[in-house]
């Protein structure tokens, strides 16, 4: 009888092996990494890298079969000195292996310095060392190339991070996030964003490869050192979700806005933290974009005209279909009418850009409230289209005020809200009206409470129908299920 030899792993077939893999990186094998408390986050990343580590340098076999999951994505944070290194090392085993260029697909570079003690200056390199580095085909003839090789000669880390994106033809998400105050002290010419410009001027020009696969693409930056935006980026033909924050519309060095009028394919487009001059752009920002379906606009406490805002967003009013606008701002009069925009099915919107909230007493007499419920709907007829679906109020959230009676001035506001409700009128010209809700933010919190105010056999006997953590999350078909409850634990994020 010949003798049977057990089986290990190297047996199974190609795709259980692969299964094994994806439980590698499952989330819930990180709950064993050591202070995976202190930052989850890093911590899964770095355990389920390590454990696909040591598999692939198992053997051949394994080295093959985990190379598409290792090399897929990567995630560079800044939490020591020497990070500027890891990303010089990265480059270097790039140039090495060229093979690997076509593998990665999400990068992640994260110098937001938090908890990190910041070194005094940059670490420079000698131009030998610089030479080697730049000693690829995908670095002949591009632009500026002289003034590039200086920047990663000095040592600057978004010289060292454009670097790396010269390598990655294959990227589909990237997302940079930049804090060079405390940092390397250069101008606000960031080099990254040059690489993305040149991405959406040369195209595949010049040895450039001009991320052909790029997809979704988030540049933050902090309020102190802001990135001049030409608009070049936006013409990637790819590229369809934009997250920017703290940006500045025009460049020093060139002074003409490079994306023409309807040519950008981006279809989703989020903005944070205005900067001075964005509200004089943002006629030219959203002229140039083709079809725009979703924009999402944080303002902050910035006490902008909304009429300019929404007159510059005029020029989506052919394509826009999700509309969420927050801002801390007190309420500066009637916001100006939706009514042209036919396609608009999703809208949140601070109230005080609807009615002044702060002047007006939640807890009214019932003859007040009905005139109050009166003029407020006669307020949406005229101003909302007939097309809308999905109407949100966002509510500053203030826990600690309370009325004469304990309850919270959210509570109250709630209140008044589903009194109006109550009694919708019957002339009330939006036919394809799914959904009425009210969130209480703070908008720099991680998540916002969630209440169903309409239709009532959707309103909860509680203050709150549940917890959301991120807005975008308002316009999922789930939230009009009566059942709530799996709004406590969804988490997911509107990028990523």
């Amino acid at each position: 009888m010949p003798e049977t030899r057990s089986k290990g792993i190297l047996d199974l077939p190609d795709e259980l092996l692969c299964t094994v893999i994806e439980y590698l990186l499952s989330p819930s094998l990180a709950e064993y990494a050591d202070d995976s408390r202190t930052n989850p986050g890093f911590y899964n990343r770095r355990y389920r890298t390590r454990a696909l580590c040591r598999l692939s340098r198992a053997c051949r076999r394994l080295n093959w079969v985990t190379r598409d999951y290792l090399y897929s994505s990567f995630y560079l944070t800044r939490r020591y000195e020497d990070d500027d290194e890891a990303i010089h090392l990265l480059v270097r085993t790039l140039i090495e292996r060229p093979e690997l260029h076509l593998l990665f697909k999400k990068a992640t570079i994260d110098s937001s310095l938090v908890g990190v003690t910041v070194r005094k200056a940059p670490i420079k390199r000698s131009p030998q060392a610089v030479d080697q580095l730049l000693d690829a085909p995908e670095f002949k003839n591009i632009p500026r190339l002289e003034r590039f090789r200086h920047g990663i000669m000095d040592g600057y880390l978004d010289a060292a991070t454009a670097h790396l994106l010269l390598l990655l033809p294959n990227l589909e998400d990237l997302q940079i996030v930049q804090h060079n105050s405390l940092l390397d002290k250069i101008p606000r010419d960031y080099y990254s964003v040059n690489v993305l410009d040149m991405a959406g001027t040369l195209g595949l020009t010049s040895r450039f490869h001009g991320f052909p696969a790029l997809r979704t693409l988030q540049l933050c930056f902090t309020p102190q050192d802001p990135a001049y935006m030409s608009g070049a980026c936006l013409l990637i033909p790819s590229l369809r979700k934009v997250r920017l924050a703290n940006v500045v519309l025009w460049s020093p060095f060139e002074h003409d806005w490079k994306c023409p009028p309807y040519s950008s394919p981006v279809t989703e487009l989020e903005l944070i933290g205005f900067k001075w001059d964005c509200l004089r752009h943002f006629g030219k920002l959203f002229r140039s974009f083709k079809n725009l379906n979703s924009v999402f606009l944080d303002g902050g406490d910035a006490n902008w005209n909304r009429a300019t805002i929404f007159q510059a967003l005029k020029n989506q009013k052919h394509a826009l279909e999700t509309l969420t606008y927050c801002h801390n701002a007190m309420y500066d009069g009637f916001m100006p009418s939706l009514q042209d925009f036919k396609r608009l099915r999703n809208l949140a919107i601070a109230d005080s850009s609807i009615f002044d909230n702060w002047l007006q007493s939640p807890t009214q007499a019932p003859t007040q409230q009905e005139d109050a419920a009166s003029a407020y709907f006669e307020q949406l007829s005229s101003t909302f289209p007939p097309s809308l679906e999905i109407l949100t109020h966002l509510i500053p959230w203030t826990p600690y005020e309370e009325e004469d009676d304990g309850e919270s001035l959210f509570h109250a506001w709630r209140i008044k809200y589903c009194r109006a409700w109550e009694a919708v009128p019957a002339g009330l010209p939006f036919h394809k009206l799914q959904r009425v809700c009210m969130v209480a933010s703070g908008f720099w919190e991680s998540s916002v409470e969630y209440a169903v105010l309409w239709p009532q056999e959707e309103v909860a006997e509680g203050v709150f129908n549940g917890r959301v953590t991120d807005l975008s999350q308002l316009f999922d078909p789930r939230l009009s299920s009566p059942d709530s409850s799996w709004l406590h634990s969804y988490d997911t994020k509107a990028f990523g």
